[in-house]
């Protein structure tokens, strides 16, 4: 099934890339946390803010996430795909992100990323 591209309203997952050998790269795919998973939601007005007046905290905050893939824009049978999946609690991820992925290999150039989201078979991370 090919994966789809999908946004998560408090989970971004950031991308880190860099170069292993001249005209190659990795790719690393971290956890990270938005500062109302970490911090919390407080009354007031703003758009991050609880209008009715509660505040908000969180001790756990479970996230699944699915297989990641890239595919090399200019020829997409150029793909890598890593299928596992995790669940990991927001609550506890340290600041500099959680990796979950790290994709080795990748040919200089423009690759186009996916996600998903999942936790049927997840494993804790």
């Amino acid at each position: 099934m090919p994966l789809q591209l999908s946004t998560i309203l408090f989970v971004p997952l950031l991308v880190a890339c860099g170069g292993d050998d001249a005209g190659t790269g990795r790719l690393t795919v971290l956890l990270e946390a938005e500062d109302t998973i970490t911090e919390g939601l407080d009354p007031g007005s703003d758009g991050e803010n609880v209008a009715d007046g509660w505040q908000v905290r969180f001790d756990d905050h479970l996230v699944g996430t699915g297989e990641v893939a890239v595919a090399f824009a200019t020829d997409p049978t150029l793909a890598i795909e890593d299928d596992r999946r995790f669940v990991g609690d927001l609550a506890q991820v340290p600041a500099s992100g959680l990796g979950l992925w790290r994709l080795v290999g990748l040919d200089e150039g423009r690759w186009q990323f996916a996600y998903a989201t999942a936790t049927d078979g997840a494993t804790r991370h």
